[in-house]
């Protein structure tokens, strides 16, 4: 056997060596299509897991969100919230502070309004999941006076403390799109149970 034969083998058993003994890594992305579909999993403080899929194959701007409870008592059913905005954050919180948490999921639309929403689906107890349902804001509620009044978008969801915010800035009469004069407000949301499931509903304002 040549010398130069020899040094190919050698190079060749390195390299599947070095390939073999690589540490493997969970794969969270794959491929689905011409999108992507991105996998995550939320366990829950008593065990319970929620499984999320974002499907971006109509588009950047639009997507698919599947929502599949596992490890709960009962059968559940898989969630899906079609052709919706890009999804901006995912959270697990037990609002109504009962030992059981629910998950929250926040989409931000494109564009020059950028209207955040949230969507949940809650525990009952870890026997089953179901959505929470989220009153839309009224127009009553915008108006002078009301918990949502000056607001157009560009609002933010966040947790602290065990207690859902949402947060915008206040669009005074005559202010731009880009320019909002009034400040910034925060409401408050509260998780209650309502007669045929969860109801998450604005509470009052905190600032």
């Amino acid at each position: 056997m040549s010398y130069n034969l020899k040094i190919g083998i050698s190079l060749l058993i390195l390299i599947v060596s070095i390939a073999c003994n690589r540490p493997s890594k969970p794969v969270e992305n794959s491929t689905k299509g011409e999108g992507k579909l991105i996998v995550k999993e939320f366990k829950t403080q008593s065990g319970k897991v929620f499984v999320v899929e974002v499907d971006h194959s109509a588009g950047a701007s639009i997507c698919t969100i599947t929502i599949s409870p596992q490890k709960f008592t009962a059968v559940n059913n898989v969630h899906r919230i079609e052709n919706t905005d890009p999804l901006k954050d995912i959270f697990l919180a037990d609002l109504d502070n009962n030992g059981f948490e629910e998950i929250y999921l926040v989409t931000q639309s494109a564009g020059s309004g950028s209207y955040a929403s949230i969507y949940g689906l809650a525990s009952n107890k870890d026997k089953s999941a179901t959505p929470v349902y989220v009153r839309p804001i009224s127009e009553k509620q915008k108006e002078k006076g009301g918990l949502f009044e000056g607001f157009m978008g560009h609002n933010s969801f966040k947790v602290e403390e065990g207690k859902l915010f949402n947060s915008f800035p206040v669009f005074k009469e005559g202010d731009s799109n880009a320019n909002a004069t009034g400040g910034t407000r925060t409401v408050e949301y509260q998780l209650i149970a309502g007669e045929a499931g969860w109801i998450l509903e604005v509470q009052k304002i905190v600032n």
